[in-house]
């Protein structure tokens, strides 16, 4: 089962599976809740990808969905980089992925609201990595309207294209080194595992 379908379900759908069948053997088939399973097997299916690009200084694309930013900042911890932003649709795929080798370093969960336009009140998770080679980045997650929760892997060590968390309608910022070589452009619609750009 969780070769298509995320983890993260299980209990739901155990919990709506149990619930549809106690109605209906009390009350009769009820179309209401077994929709309602289809829908969660909808919105919380696996796709299966192939990592293409085996460089190991490539960036991939954590998840489906659409490039609305692409800009330099300044952070405190990292200095100057670019982050690229990552808008993942409800109809889309929300298995978060590693987008390359990496170790992490830390990570912090910081709770808040869930699909507020002010992303400072967002709830989120600020995620510290190094690849293999060493380079640091970091990656943001935000939640969107329909997530409960933020749902994230216990792992510390990640292969490229490795299930790392999940979503339903996020944003996620990738934090790069200023030095970082991108292949995309703004708009751009992406897929998981597909590539983004190369570390230096």
């Amino acid at each position: 089962m969780n070769a298509f379908i995320s983890r993260y379900a299980n209990w739901i759908l155990v919990s709506l599976t149990v619930l549809f069948l106690l109605f209906w053997l009390f009350s009769g088939f009820s179309v209401l809740l077994f929709l309602l399973i289809l829908f969660t097997l909808y919105m919380y299916r696996i796709t299966k990808v192939e990592v293409v690009c085996t460089d190991e200084k490539a960036i991939l694309a954590p998840v489906d969905g659409e490039i609305i930013s692409i800009q330099k900042i300044e952070h405190k911890i990292l200095g100057t980089c670019v982050e690229l932003q990552i808008k993942n649709s409800f109809y889309e795929p929300g298995t978060i992925r590693a987008c390359t080798d990496m170790s992490i370093d830390d990570y912090r969960l910081r709770y808040g609201l869930f699909g507020c336009e002010q992303r400072s009140l967002n709830e989120r998770v600020f995620i510290f990595a190094k690849t293999s080679h060493n380079k640091a980045f970091a990656m943001r997650i935000f939640a969107g309207c329909l997530d409960r929760a933020l749902k994230l892997s216990d792992k510390s060590f990640f292969k490229p294209g490795e299930e790392m968390a999940f979503s339903m309608n996020s944003t996620i910022s990738l934090l790069l080194p200023s030095d970082t070589r991108l292949v995309v452009g703004l708009r751009d619609k992406v897929k998981a595992v597909s590539l983004l750009g190369y570390f230096s």
